[in-house]
């Protein structure tokens, strides 16, 4: 029983990045919105780059830095 849990919370470790932040559709919703928006709702973000055309680059670690999601806008 005790290697049942066991390997089921490593299943769920390892896979848990992949089930909540790896799939494209889960940044979906944030199309068209602005950056500020995002980080009103999502907190501050680990990373927020602006390049020389006005283009953002905001970047999130999630569950202890073991998984990133990053937002890419144009300067609009």
């Amino acid at each position: 029983m005790k290697s049942l849990i066991l390997t089921l919370f490593s299943i769920i470790f390892l896979t848990g990045c992949s089930l909540f932040v790896s799939q494209d559709s889960f940044g979906e919703s944030w199309k068209g919105e602005s950056v500020d928006n995002l980080i009103v709702q999502w907190g501050q973000p680990a990373e927020k780059n602006i390049n020389k055309n006005g283009e953002v680059s905001v970047v999130y670690k999630i569950f202890s830095d073991t998984c990133t999601y990053s937002f890419y806008t144009d300067k609009n």
